[in-house]
């Protein structure tokens, strides 16, 4: 460039170079493009951007960013020698200075306006700038740069003593001249600017008289508007009265509709709850009766002793009319005609009374009853009778729910706050009871979902009528729990002193828990001559009901005995019983659960399995059957149902063994009893094949492979296919010997080492014992020469 000194000059003159990076980016990079477009020659572009660039200086929030974007705008017009329109800029920057009051930064921007008219060699006007320029360095202290102008000013004096001739002097005209050429340029891009303003304000002009035309339609037509707007009103109030006539009437009939809906529901819940009460009393009748029709069958049916079965009646009887008792009282409490018989005397010694004999159950069972009281005595009134059900009914369940080994706890203790009252708490170990399910316990014949909470068959309306009586004395029960940590019934009475005294106040009926059931017994049971009879598991929760079972049983069935589930469940996965008899409620794990496990367990998927339950509906049945159930009994059952149910299973058993036993490879069966038992015979017979020229292959490799222990694989393979583990493999890897047969030319040698045999000669013996040939004579039958 031509005027780098000036440039130079003015970077030290203005600080340029130490302020550049506050300069907004984009106002520099229109001056680059400007700079690029000057460069390739297209002089109008350079020009429309370099204003554009001015026009966004002058638009930044920030009068001192304005001047230094400005002061860096004309250096880039100095770079490019647009000297005029550098000083217009310069122009600006200035006054924006002087308003700032940055004595400073306006005296730098003088003695720079000074310096371009110097390089141009105009000592008259750069000396009016230096003028105005050198008092406010002085101000400012910048004497190196006022010994700058005075050196300058010192020049011009010396120019100005050359005559005319003077090389420089020519060389400021031919700059005068060229400036001149790029003010005319400037002059003529502005000039288009201005042109484009005017089309743009006549464009401006015309729109606007568009939209004025338009504004006065649009309010020709709102006027016009309104007025049928008014009319449509009118006619909207006269049909909105009519309208809210009729939705009045409506609202009538949709009251008086809803009344009938509320009604019909409230009728409907009934129906369900007579419903449900009726299907739970009918459940619970169902099994003592089952157990009642088989003690009844074996008296008939037997010349021995019958003192075991009549126990078995009698039990039951007495369980029959404990339910129609309770029954009666609660329907008695809702009605209000249960009267209390009151006595006064020592509650604390009546409940060690009572307890005694729940003690007694509870340690047959392998659990502790502990009774924890810090009064040696209380004495208030209180009817033996009605707290005697109270605590049965609370303990019954108690040691239901806990496991064995675990602790049952009955706190009695005095009310020291408000009124003189007595708590009453018995606490279980078991697994508590979710807290959504809380506040339903006490509904009569509310049971927990699927039954996990129950422990055994028990009456529904136990804790129903306990609410009832605890009531009736004047008292209120609560619940406390937590899955995982046990259940808490806390009875409240009231402590009074009225009704007579009463030495002995023991209960006059007997004491339920000494009429309890006997623990159920897990067992084994076989007969003297059954070792090859089918083994059968028996999972049952009731001692009765296994003991009428296994007697029907136990001559025609190894037994095994589940007292629970999740037992059920352990017993099936470890011995793989041929038959499995399973009741539908039961603790831990109900018998759904049980089928479901099972079935799809390839351990047990084969295990044909009957649920026994009392509730008789379609729903229950079709939910066995989806679970997996082969078929479903309805207590109370006769001996003659049970056994056509189980050997119709047996005829299932033969169904597999014959499908299974030939080893052969199996057709596709759409028929549900064999896909899953299919699947596992594929996955079996593949495991061998990708082994089978590894004469190490045995029994331990397939059960690992497999997944299955030794003798569940045994139990399964034998079950299907009637041939032991061993057998299974080696009659497989013969079968696949003949197949090679049929499809190759390999020798007999060749064949045996292809299908794991390392010794011919054993594997010649072993193909005549499986296909009553030879190898070679059985080539010989397919056509292939002998080798």
């Amino acid at each position: 460039m031509k005027y780098l000194a000036v440039v130079g000059w003015l970077f030290c003159a203005l600080g340029l170079s130490a302020q550049a990076g506050q300069v907004p980016e984009h106002i520099l990079h229109l001056c680059d493009r400007g700079v690029d477009h000057y460069s390739s020659g297209t002089l109008d572009t350079a020009v429309l951007l370099f204003l554009e660039a001015e026009f966004q200086a002058l638009e930044l929030p920030e009068p001192a960013q304005q001047a230094l974007s400005l002061e860096a705008i004309g250096q880039y017009y100095l770079e490019l020698d647009f000297r005029g329109q550098s000083l217009v800029v310069y122009e600006k920057a200035l006054s924006i200075r002087q308003t700032l009051g940055d004595t400073a930064s306006v005296a730098d921007i003088l003695a720079a306006m000074g310096g371009i008219h110097f390089e141009f060699l105009d000592c008259e006007q750069a000396s009016v700038y230096w003028q105005q320029a050198r008092p406010l360095l002085e101000q400012a202290r910048k004497s190196e740069r006022l010994g700058e102008i005075e050196e300058k000013i010192g020049l011009c004096y010396d120019r100005q003593q050359r005559g005319p001739e003077d090389s420089l002097t020519i060389l400021a005209h031919m700059r005068v001249l060229q400036q001149q050429a790029i003010d005319h340029l400037f002059e003529k891009v502005l000039l288009q600017v201005d042109l484009e303003e005017e089309k743009q304000e006549l464009a401006y002009a015309l729109q606007l008289k568009q939209e004025q035309a338009l504004l006065r339609s649009t309010v020709l037509i709102l006027i016009l508007a309104t007025l049928l707007l008014g009319s449509l009103f009118v006619l909207f109030q006269m049909k909105r009265k009519a309208n809210h006539d009729l939705a009045r009437l409506n609202q009538e009939i949709s009251g008086q509709k809803t009344l009938l809906v509320q009604q019909n529901e409230k009728l409907e819940e009934l129906d369900r709850m007579k419903s449900h009460f009726f299907t739970n009393i009918s459940h619970e009748f169902r099994t003592p009766l089952t157990i009642i029709e088989g003690a009844v069958y074996e008296i008939r049916h037997t010349d021995g002793p019958v003192d075991k079965a009549l126990d078995v009646i009698a039990r039951n009887n007495r369980n029959l009319l404990q339910l129609v008792n309770q029954i009666l009282d609660l329907r008695k409490l809702e009605a209000g005609k249960m009267k209390l018989d009151l006595v006064q005397g020592d509650v604390i010694s009546y409940l060690n009374y009572v307890l005694e004999s729940f003690q007694t159950l509870a340690a047959s069972q392998q659990k502790t009853l502990h009774f924890v009281h810090h009064d040696a005595g209380i004495v208030m009134d209180f009817d033996p009778e009605k707290l005697l059900q109270i605590v049965s009914n609370l303990l019954s369940n108690a040691i239901k729910y806990t496991p064995e080994g675990k602790d049952i706890y009955v706190l009695v203790q005095r009310q020291s706050q408000g009124k003189d009252g007595l708590l009453l708490t018995v606490k279980d170990s078991g697994i508590g009871i979710p807290k959504d399910k809380l506040p339903y316990v006490f509904d009569r014949f509310y049971q927990l979902d699927d039954w996990i909470y129950r422990r055994e068959e028990s009456t529904g309306i136990g804790l129903a009528l306990t609410q009832e009586l605890v009531k009736l004395m004047g008292g209120a029960i609560t619940v406390q729990s937590e899955p995982g940590r046990g259940t808490s019934f806390i009875a409240q009475l009231p402590v009074t002193k009225q009704a007579p005294l009463q030495a002995d106040n023991r209960p006059r009926q007997p004491l339920p828990a000494r009429s309890a059931d006997t623990p159920l017994v897990e067992e084994v049971i076989t007969p003297s001559e059954g070792e090859d009879l089918p083994y059968l598991l028996l999972i049952e929760d009731n001692p009765d009901v296994v003991q009428y079972t296994a007697a029907l049983l136990k001559d025609h069935y190894r037994l095994a005995v589940a007292g629970d589930g999740e037992k059920g469940l352990r017993i099936a996965l470890e011995s793989v019983p041929d038959l499995i008899i399973s009741d539908l409620k039961m603790p831990r794990k109900n018998g759904y659960e049980v089928c479901e496990v099972l079935k799809n367990d390839h351990r047990t998927s084969h295990i044909p399995i009957v649920l026994v339950s009392a509730q008789t509906d379609q729903d229950a049945r079709n939910e066995g059957f989806r679970s997996g159930a082969d078929a479903y009994l309805s207590k109370p059952f006769n001996r003659e149902e049970l056994f056509i149910r189980l050997k119709q299973l047996i005829e299932l058993r033969r169904r597999l063994r014959q499908r299974y036993q030939s080893l052969a490879p199996l057709a596709p069966s759409n028929d549900p009893v064999f896909q899953k038992e299919d699947a596992f015979i594929a996955d079996l017979q593949a495991t061998i094949d990708e082994h089978l020229d590894d004469e190490n292959f045995g029994i331990p490799e397939l059960c690992k492979a497999i997944g299955m222990s030794r003798s569940q694989l045994h139990l399964k393979i034998k079950a299907l296919t009637n041939r032991s583990t061993s057998h299974y493999i080696r009659g497989y890897r013969l079968m696949r010997a003949r197949e090679m047969f049929n499809t190759t030319e390999l020798n007999v040698t060749e064949v045996a080492f292809e299908v794991g045999f390392r010794d011919a000669a054993y594997f010649s013996r072993s193909f005549s014992s499986e296909f009553g040939l030879s190898p070679r004579d059985y080539q010989k039958t397919v056509g292939q020469a002998p080798r």
